[in-house]
């Protein structure tokens, strides 16, 4: 509603507001690309950002026991 639309704006400039119809974005996994837009809620799936994350701070560890 337009109460919650402006208290989001006081937290998050407008001006880099995105919309969702306008985006993408894919977890890549075992060759396979999954889609994680929530389209209902608007939003990247939060679990798939951290499974991401998860990926490459393995990956980093890997990397950093090299030396």
């Amino acid at each position: 509603n337009e109460n919650n639309r402006k208290n989001i704006e006081n937290i998050v400039d407008k001006k880099i507001w995105l919309d969702i119809n306008n985006i993408n974005a894919y977890f890549i996994h075992n060759g396979y690309a999954e889609n994680i837009i929530d389209k209902e809620l608007s939003l990247i799936k939060a679990e798939a950002i951290d499974s991401a994350s998860e990926v490459i701070n393995n990956i980093f560890d890997k990397l950093f026991d090299l030396e």
